[in-house]
């Protein structure tokens, strides 16, 4: 979050993909299934 700070974070509140990083359960994921959610985020990133 701190990166985001630097630009101007209320410019990202409403993005759905800021609100699925902020909900990632750290402790609670998988590494395949942190792979396929960091690929699925580069991927709508990259629609953005």
């Amino acid at each position: 979050m701190l990166q985001l700070d630097m630009f101007n974070y209320k410019d990202y509140r409403g993005n759905d993909i800021i609100k699925e990083l902020q909900n990632i359960d750290m402790l609670n994921i998988t590494p395949i299934e942190a792979i396929n959610l960091l690929y699925n985020l580069v991927q709508r990133a990259k629609k953005v």
